[in-house]
Order: structure tokens, then C-alpha cells, then sequence
């Protein structure tokens, strides 16, 4: 088996150095391997290969080089990639879709729960769902920004990073900063628009009209996103998507952060198959 240390400095070898000759004869850098797992060390065995384990180099450079040609640099290495490793930077189209609207219908899932809630003298409650809405919204702002949301730790950490975090953030804080429920609702609807909007300027679906409208005949208002995952599943091939990807529905960090229970985690959700 050859070593993960090994696979880096081909990595390095082959695709790295020479782009950089090529391109950057100028920059100064260092390269190293950094990162946790054994095989940094030169420890891994075939076992090690179920988690972190893979081709990773890190490049040091000077903060002038980084300012001056930092951008360039990464783009250039991006492009250079062999096909299989470019390829992991983001999900195949077909894919991406379906699973924009598996998020979409998670979304839809609860979206009068809220008011629900509240409109039986449950503020607390109100408010989980809304929060639980919140995050919803976010993974799915990550999805449209074709970024992959990292656990718990620094998922909110990594959403002030994306291009758009700015647009974003003030109407989800007003949704949890809202005191009473019908507020919530409001600025609830606001977020589900702002996303919507956001999902309309992508040209992904012919455009959702953003009104918000009654629930049946309770006293609730929503935007009815099942919409946009109606929308979205005439424009993919995938078929049923089931949970969609790991993330979306598995919340424990231990299961999350080991590919092999993950996998495990999904295989468990497919319909049983007769012999």
C-alpha cells in the first residue's frame, strides 16, 4: 500500500511544483504536510484510510506573495488538478439540484410549525422551531454557494465567510432575536424570500413567485417553499434522493466525522431490496 506521506509528495511532485515553475517562478514557499491522522506521522496502515486520510499539501507563503498572487496561485492549482480530486470540490449538477431540494423540502417540512407552536401558548417551542428553521436556511444558502457546511463548531464560523454572509445574516438574527411569535413568522417569511431570491437570481428553476400566503385556513402565513423543491426535482435525473446527503439529516458529531459510519448511516435509509 502505498503511504499517505508518500501520495502527498506525489501530489507535490507531479502537479504542485510544476505549476508553480511555470507560473510563479518568482514566489517563495514552503511545503509541508500538515494536519492530524497517523499518516502524517507515517503511521497509517490500510485501517486508516476510513477517515482524513488522502493527498493534502499546504503551501507557505510570505504574506507579499500571498497578497500579490495568492488568488491567482490557488486558481491555478485548482485547474491543474488531476480529474478525480477536482472533481470532490462540489457535488455533479444533477446531484447538487437534488439535493437543493431535498433542502427545500426540509424546510417545508416544518414551515408552519412555528406558528403553531406559538399559537398554542408555546413560545419556547416557537422558538426551537424557528432556530431549527434558521439553520435549515443557512446549509441551504451553503448549498447555493457550492460550499460544503462544516459540524457544529464552525458551521456559523464558515457562513460569516461566505460572499453573501452579509446579505444574509441580519434577517436570520432577526428571526431568532424575535420576541413573540407572529414577529418570528415575519421575519421568518423575510429569510425564506432572501433565499428564495437568492435561488431565482440563479436561473435554476423557471422563477418562484415570492408572496407570502395563508396556511390552508389556519392562522399562519408562509411562503410555501415545498415549491422550490418541486421546481427543483423537474430539472434533475437523480430520482428519489430519500434524506439527501449525510449532513442534512444526521446531527451527531461522531457519526458525522467518520466517513465509514456515515456511509453506514445512509446505506441504512435505502428501501430493502428482494432477493
Amino acid at each position: 500500500m502505498i503511504s499517505g506521506l508518500e501520495l502527498s509528495r506525489k501530489l507535490h511532485d507531479e502537479v504542485i511544483v510544476p505549476v508553480l515553475a511555470r507560473r510563479f517562478p518568482h514566489v517563495r514557499y514552503a511545503s509541508v504536510r500538515l494536519d492530524g491522522g497517523s499518516d502524517v506521522l507515517g503511521f497509517d496502515t490500510p485501517v486508516s484510510r476510513d477517515h482524513g486520510w488522502g493527498p493534502r499539501v499546504t503551501l507557505l507563503l510570505g504574506q507579499d506573495d500571498r497578497a500579490a498572487a495568492g488568488a491567482e496561485l490557488t486558481a491555478s492549482l485548482e485547474e491543474a488538478l488531476p480529474t478525480t480530486i477536482s472533481r470532490l470540490r462540489w457535488y455533479p449538477a444533477d446531484l447538487w439540484r437534488a439535493l437543493m431540494a431535498t433542502q427545500w423540502r426540509r424546510l417545508a417540512d416544518q414551515e408552519a410549525f412555528m406558528g403553531r407552536c406559538g399559537d398554542v401558548g408555546d413560545e419556547l417551542g416557537s422558538r426551537l422551531v424557528a432556530a431549527h428553521q434558521v439553520r435549515e436556511l443557512m446549509r441551504l444558502v451553503f448549498l447555493l454557494s457550492r460550499v460544503y457546511p462544516p459540524y457544529a463548531k464552525w458551521f456559523g464560523s464558515a457562513f460569516s465567510r461566505l460572499d453573501l454572509a452579509a446579505e444574509f445574516e441580519p434577517p436570520l438574527a432577526r428571526v431568532l432575536a424575535a420576541t413573540d411569535w407572529r414577529s418570528r413568522e415575519d421575519a421568518l417569511n423575510a429569510a425564506y424570500a432572501a433565499v428564495g431570491a437568492m435561488h431565482n437570481a440563479a436561473s435554476l428553476t423557471p422563477p418562484i413567485d415570492l408572496a407570502v400566503r395563508p396556511f390552508h385556513e389556519r392562522p399562519y402565513r408562509i411562503l410555501d417553499v415545498g415549491r422550490f423543491a418541486t421546481a427543483l426535482d423537474a430539472t434533475h435525473s437523480i430520482g428519489d434522493v430519500m434524506s439527501g446527503a449525510a449532513w442534512q439529516w444526521i446531527d451527531d458529531a461522531k457519526i458525522d466525522e467518520t466517513p465509514a459510519r456515515a456511509l453506514a448511516a445512509v446505506q441504512s435509509q435505502r428501501p430493502p431490496t428482494c432477493a
